[in-house]
């Protein structure tokens, strides 16, 4: 009998052993998994120049998160957000602010120029829920931020470039116009003669 119980017991160690390693494995499979939608997260976020940034609607203040969205880099207070908006947008922060305390709204865009890291950059910001409770009141938001400069200002120069463009084809068609205009009265004045001629010499 006690050689029964120690091969039993032997036995339940071994399929407790097998269970735990399964059990790790599947954890250890989640992890990588994990770690690697992280990784892309990452690099998607670095190539397009995103940025994750979380409003806490309690606290009252945003969170800046590292590349994967995953941890709080640093805290950005409102007194501090708002002092670097380029001053004819600084409405645009208000409005936006007003949105997140609200907390009513499920998608928000908007655009404005801000003052990072140490010039005046236009961004696009793209707001959605982030956090709820159990009566579905939304905790915060995270905001989606990536920075379209370089692309307002090409925007900006193609819009110039289409207004030359456009100013240069008027200047030619009153030209033309000018022009035709003064050919058209000598030209008349001159077949107006040469009729007069040939009724003479017939």
């Amino acid at each position: 009998i006690p050689i029964l119980s120690l091969v039993f017991l032997l036995i339940c160690l071994v399929i407790c052993y097998l269970v735990l390693s399964r059990h790790e494995a599947e954890w250890g499979l989640m992890r990588n998994s994990l770690l690697l939608f992280r990784k892309k997260v990452s690099v998607a976020s670095r190539l397009s120049g995103t940025m994750f940034i979380v409003y806490d609607r309690s606290q009252k203040h945003f969170m800046r998160l590292d590349e994967s969205g995953d941890t709080v880099l640093h805290f950005i207070y409102l007194k501090d957000w708002l002092s670097k908006f380029y001053p004819d947008d600084l409405h645009l922060g208000k409005e936006l602010l007003g949105i997140l305390d609200e907390g009513k709204l499920e998608q928000y865009h908007t655009e404005y120029r801000y003052n990072f890291p140490d010039r005046y950059c236009w961004f696009s910001i793209d707001v959605s829920p982030y956090e709820s409770n159990a009566n579905n009141e939304k905790l915060s938001y995270i905001c989606i931020v990536r920075n379209i400069d370089k692309e307002r200002r090409e925007l900006q120069e193609v819009t110039y470039l289409r207004d030359k463009a456009e100013s240069a084809n008027k200047m030619k068609t009153l030209f033309i116009q000018s022009i035709s205009h003064e050919i058209r009265i000598p030209l008349n004045a001159i077949i107006g003669f040469s009729a007069l001629v040939c009724e003479d010499t017939s």
